[in-house]
């Protein structure tokens, strides 16, 4: 038998797992379970809200519409720890399937969760996740652009 605990790390793995099965399920209630009682959430549109509950309840509405038949996978995870309990976390996506306001397909989607999880027990919870769409193209290459436009950077005191 294996007794190994495991590591905060593939705890916290673990809930972005949770989180990707979840929302291709479209199971608001799971999907909310995976945040604090007390958590805050920012939607790509920019909208909040506050607690377990009202996350559950913008989820449930949008997972019978317009993420009804969506699926996300996760491209990359980035994690900081700032204590023993609490860790930043960058989580690339990519979505399909999803439609947009008139019920049209939306094309395929990139984007960043920034996550702030806390831990609980032997468990990892989102505290706060603010999630935007990452552009289609790529970002410039700004210290090669900014010097062949002959700008210079200053340092000031």
């Amino acid at each position: 038998m294996n007794s190994q605990k495991k590591t905060p790390e593939q705890g916290i793995l673990k809930s972005i797992e949770k989180f990707k099965a979840a929302w291709n399920i479209h199971d608001a209630a799971a999907f909310a379970q995976l945040f604090t009682e007390d958590a805050d959430f920012t939607n790509v549109f920019g909208q909040q809200f506050r607690g377990r509950p009202a996350i559950e309840a913008q989820h449930v509405p949008i997972f019978s519409t317009m993420f009804k038949a969506s699926s996300i996978s996760i491209l990359k995870t980035g994690i900081r720890f700032l204590s023993e309990t609490l860790a930043a976390v960058d989580v690339i996506w990519n979505m399909s399937g999803a439609m947009n306001f008139m019920g049209n397909p939306w094309p395929d989607r990139k984007g960043l969760m920034s996550l702030v999880m806390q831990r609980k027990g032997e468990e990892w919870f989102i505290l706060v996740m603010h999630n935007m769409d990452l552009p289609a193209v790529p970002a410039p290459d700004l210290k090669n652009t900014v010097a062949a436009n002959g700008f210079h950077a200053k340092a000031s005191l």
